[in-house]
């Protein structure tokens, strides 16, 4: 991806909405919609930096969809406790 498409492609409130509370669900939601919209189920999840972030969140969430989860480069912060 190029410069020109994260300064163009990502929408004028992507900042407020990287730092929301609303970033991890909704991103977790999009990708559970583009999965059933592709037709793939339970499935093996690659995910890098803030992917890692979303892929811990989808596996918790959905632990019968995943197959097996790697995550690299991922700073998970959260208030809550990975464990929970």
């Amino acid at each position: 991806m190029t410069a020109g498409f994260w300064t163009v492609g990502r929408g004028d409130d992507f900042e407020d909405f990287y730092e929301s509370d609303r970033y991890r669900p909704e991103s977790v939601g999009e990708l559970r919609a583009l999965k059933e919209m592709l037709g793939i189920g339970k499935c093996h999840i690659v995910g890098q930096c803030e992917g890692g972030v979303i892929g811990v969140d989808y596996s918790v969430k959905y632990p019968g969809e995943v197959t097996t989860l790697a995550a690299a480069s991922t700073q998970c912060y959260s208030e809550v406790p990975m464990t929970e």
